[in-house]
């Protein structure tokens, strides 16, 4: 599956790419990622863990800042990987 992301700086490694995650309480989770894993402002974040309602649980490529790997965010949120 395919996570939307909004950029938010380069660095801090020279591929690597700083971006914001929403996730579905609306609060923000940044993430220090690979440049060349981003996809049209999309990471992979492989199959969803667990479905609710309107939610996902999904887990990061890497440790959010705040030390999360496991997010829940809006299933709008998500696209299919092509394969």
């Amino acid at each position: 599956m395919l996570l939307k992301i909004k950029k938010i700086m380069r660095g801090p490694g020279p591929g690597e790419t700083l971006v914001e995650v929403l996730t579905s309480s609306g609060a923000i989770e940044e993430v220090i990622v690979d440049r060349s894993a981003i996809e049209r402002e999309m990471i992979d974040v492989g199959n969803p863990i667990h479905r609710e309602n309107d939610r996902v649980l999904v887990e990061l490529p890497r440790e959010a800042m705040s030390g999360r790997w496991r997010v829940w965010v809006p299933r709008r949120s998500l696209r299919e990987a092509r394969r």
